[in-house]
């Protein structure tokens, strides 16, 4: 299993290489696959090397001129490898994980952690919560003054002082 699982997540990390137009420092990645697969979800952000700012993989369309549709197949394709990387654990009768998270330096050093129950908690307020929450506290994203995402940023913190 521990061959496939090195397969998957290089599978993993060249999509997302693939994915960035310019070049880069380091990339967050999460996935997620809730219970029974009933949702499954991706993102990535990079800190950009010429920049030096932190990009929200929904961002490289309209930052670097990518064509959206172009993007959109490969995000979708990034998906399907959250599931195949999922099945591998259902297949190997393995505990099934929530998110997985693997962070990539420019360097080519990598690491994975799982998160098992995140999505039981009572204080989850869904997909775009967590992301929120774990893009600011895994790599200090900070969204854009006036987004929706900097409102659910601003809830969380208010609700943690």
């Amino acid at each position: 299993m521990e061959g496939q699982l090195n397969q998957l997540y290089n599978k993993i990390a060249n999509q997302v290489i693939s994915m960035i137009p310019t070049d880069w420092e380091k990339i967050y990645f999460l996935g997620e696959v809730e219970k029974e697969q009933s949702s499954v979800s991706s993102i990535f952000y990079f800190l950009d090397s010429a920049t030096n700012q932190m990009v929200r993989c929904h961002s490289i369309p309209d930052i670097y001129n990518v064509s959206e549709e172009i993007f959109d197949d490969m995000a979708s394709e990034l998906i399907y490898m959250v599931l195949e990387l999922n099945n591998c654990f259902k297949e190997n009768e393995q505990e099934l994980w929530e998110q997985v998270v693997l962070m990539v330096e420019k360097d080519g050093t990598f690491s994975v952690d799982f998160n098992y129950d995140v999505m039981d908690k009572d204080d989850d307020g869904g997909q775009l919560y967590r992301e929120v929450i774990w893009a600011y506290k895994t790599c200090g994203y900070v969204p854009a003054e006036g987004s929706y995402h900097k409102e659910v940023l601003d809830k969380y913190l208010g609700s943690i002082e």
